[in-house]
């Protein structure tokens, strides 16, 4: 049995919330999980993805930034996030296996149709509800109201299916940045690209040299190509998911908040509470008591 409506049609406010919810789920998962790896292996993430001869740049780089105002350990973890965004895969299913969902969903809107026909099984729904707590409460309701629910449940979900709502490629690709980028700007009160691109390079980010030729006459004192595709893309990327953005920034904000010390005198004698030459030796070469 057919339904006769036609599948939702997806608008660009509805894509901006959809986009919105997976970014900000990877991002909390991101956090979470770097919480707890700092607590159990430390700054594990970095000492295996610098490589020593970046170390005393990315050091340089992450206490200047701290100095300016950025808090260690938020500042870390959206490192994390974008350390996190280059070994992403969607969770999402293919295209093939929704087409196999929709068609299982809909054979069970055909099953719910065909048993609404039989008399007397209201009776028997009744009795089964009845063994289970949960249930007991919804059977003197009858089955006509629960199979009506089930269907329209089930149909929301065929519909929702037919709407092409997997994450977008390019998302995947130019989200990484962000966080960092956002965050820096949020704890300094200005944006940080020339030192956000230093710690990503280190990291593995790359400018796209299809688009980092000068046009000028004459290349600016201080131009470095990979401040000027972070920042494109940076750009880019915010003015096409804006409320993913606001929400970032609320996140990041609350997170600096929480992280400040309420002691100003501890803060300022000690922002950066790293000791790099410990954070970043190699395992055998740690302390024991840390």
């Amino acid at each position: 049995m057919k339904s006769d409506n036609k599948a939702p049609t997806i608008t660009p406010d509805l894509q901006q919330e959809i986009q919105s919810e997976f970014l900000l789920c990877e991002l909390r998962d991101a956090r979470t999980e770097f919480k707890m790896e700092l607590g159990r292996v430390g700054l594990k993430f970095i000492r295996d993805n610098l490589d020593p001869r970046q170390r005393d740049l990315f050091t340089e780089t992450f206490d200047e930034l701290v100095w300016l105002g950025c808090r260690p350990r938020v500042l870390a973890s959206t490192l994390y996030c974008y350390y996190k965004s280059r070994l992403w895969t969607p969770d999402a299913p293919e295209r093939k296996e929704v087409k196999e969902m929709c068609a299982r969903l809909q054979k069970s809107l055909e099953a719910i149709g065909q048993l609404q026909s039989y008399a007397g099984f209201d009776v028997l729904v009744r009795h089964v509800a009845g063994r289970d707590l949960q249930l007991a409460r919804h059977a003197d309701r009858g089955l006509q109201l629960n199979l009506w629910e089930v269907r329209a449940l089930l149909r929301v979900y065929v519909d929702s299916l037919m709407i092409e709502w997997r994450p977008r490629k390019d998302i995947l690709r130019s989200y990484g940045p962000i966080p960092c980028c956002s965050y820096t700007q949020i704890a300094t009160g200005k944006y940080q690209f020339p030192l956000v691109s230093v710690l990503l390079e280190c990291f593995g980010y790359r400018p796209d040299p299809r688009r980092q030729k000068f046009r000028g006459r004459r290349q600016p004192t201080g131009y470095v190509p990979s401040d000027q595709s972070l920042e494109r893309n940076f750009r880019n990327f915010t003015a096409t998911w804006p409320t993913f953005y606001e929400r970032l920034r609320a996140e990041l904000t609350e997170a600096d908040y929480s992280d400040r010390p309420k002691d100003y005198l501890e803060y300022m004698l000690r922002p950066n509470d790293f000791v790099w030459r410990v954070a970043l030796a190699p395992p055998t070469a740690q302390p024991l008591n840390g």
